[in-house]
């Protein structure tokens, strides 16, 4: 077997490495610059935790989920409903597919709910919002709010221990369950609900407000020390 001519051979390698397909298949391509990035350049500010979502120049920061937690607290409010009165019917079916899409609605909800106060907590330093209006409607809202957390801390081990049986195909015990779930969980998606408008709509929340300000003013001084 006769050997490749050298020059030939060293022709072959120059042709392969002009060719930039061929350069990129074996790796060869061409020196890499180092770019140096300051942190202010950079929408990510690492101090304040969840950006860029919790940026103020990104088109949806953490002041935007309250009425998202609301619209998801009504679909599930609806798809209660829904389910309820087909399991009433006997309409097993279509029970199903109603209280599946609430549990899915509920555990949305709550993963926005926890982004959202714990984005407040990193952005600003609290992690709730407090009512500020006076008069008689501020201990109506506090018994709605104070009986929604109550109950909200229970549903979710109700729910696990209402499905599960119903999984087993044990509906004898899934529907003993249900009646003490059902208005339960209904409860809390209405008063969850409630809460929004009564907290943001309603009564708006000058602690809302003056949160929203602090984050605004502590990214402004931010782009403004660079």
């Amino acid at each position: 077997m006769a050997l490749p001519h050298p020059r030939r051979t060293q022709a072959k390698v120059d042709r392969l490495k002009a060719n930039p397909f061929a350069r990129k298949l074996a790796g060869l391509g061409a020196p890499k610059k180092l770019v140096r990035v300051s942190l202010d350049q950079v929408a990510v500010q690492p101090s304040l935790g969840l950006a860029p979502f919790l940026h103020p120049t990104f088109e949806m920061n953490v002041f935007d989920l309250p009425p998202i937690n609301a619209t998801l607290n009504g679909l599930s409010t609806c798809f209660i409903m829904a389910g309820w009165t087909a399991i009433l019917r006997d309409r097993k079916r279509l029970h199903i597919i109603c209280m599946v899409t609430a549990l899915v609605s509920s555990t949305a909800f709550l993963t926005c709910y926890l982004t959202y106060h714990f984005g407040l907590l990193s952005a600003v330093g609290e992690g709730s919002v407090r009512f500020t209006h006076e008069g008689w409607v501020r201990p109506v809202y506090y018994v709605i709010l104070i009986t929604h957390l109550i109950l909200a801390f229970t549903i979710l081990p109700l729910v696990i221990i209402t499905v599960i049986p119903a999984l087993r195909a044990r509906f004898d015990r899934h529907r003993k369950l249900g009646r003490f779930t059902m208005p339960i969980w209904l409860y809390v998606s209405i008063t969850g609900v409630i809460v929004y408008f009564m907290l943001y709509q309603w009564f708006p929340s000058t602690h809302f407000d003056e949160l929203k300000q602090r984050y605004e003013k502590r990214y402004a001084m931010r782009g403004g020390s660079t």
